[in-house]
């Protein structure tokens, strides 16, 4: 979910380096879907349209 880089790649970390701080595309994805479904459910729970 989190960025890694492994050891190869890019060359200014030779020995790799977990980025716990920011999400990889796939992470992000992840938790913007999780966003948005729960969103869904407080929208359908607590309408704002009150007529």
């Amino acid at each position: 979910m989190f960025v890694l880089y492994e050891k190869v790649s890019p060359p200014i970390y030779p020995n790799g380096k977990a980025d716990n701080s920011h999400f990889s595309e796939e992470g992000a994805r992840a938790v913007a879907k999780r966003f948005a479904d729960r969103l869904r459910e407080l929208i359908t729970a607590f309408p704002l349209d009150k007529k």
